[in-house]
């Protein structure tokens, strides 16, 4: 979830800034235990962007993301958190691709982030 804020800089160039609060995880599943772990990341996040407007209402941005981890939790096995590799991961920092559509006043958004590397 999040807001963003995109700005016209011609009738051909924009440029955006989104504030983000995301939730992310995954589940580590051990077959032969018959078991599992889930591990939750919660991250803010802020994008500068920049891209086109090939017409009126509808963008196509890219831009860096940097997520900083406000909040982690782990459930299931008790030697999980040992074996986590990404338990010191503070701030995560990777690529936006967004497209954008506005109509009047109701917008619809899709973009897609791909992490680049994670900063301790």
């Amino acid at each position: 979830m999040g807001v963003a804020y995109d700005h016209p800089l011609s009738t051909l160039l924009t440029s955006g800034l989104e504030f983000s609060y995301q939730q992310k995880g995954y589940i580590n599943r051990i077959p032969y235990l018959n078991s599992a772990s889930i591990h939750t990341y919660h991250y803010l996040g802020i994008t500068p962007t920049i891209g086109v407007r090939l017409i009126r209402n509808l963008r196509f941005l890219i831009g860096p993301q940097i997520n900083w981890l406000v909040n982690k939790s782990t459930r299931g096995l008790e030697t999980q958190p040992l074996l986590d590799t990404n338990r010191n991961r503070r701030l995560e920092v990777g690529l936006v691709g967004r497209v954008s559509y506005q109509y009047k006043r109701v917008g619809l958004t899709a973009r897609y982030f791909n992490g680049l590397t994670a900063l301790y």
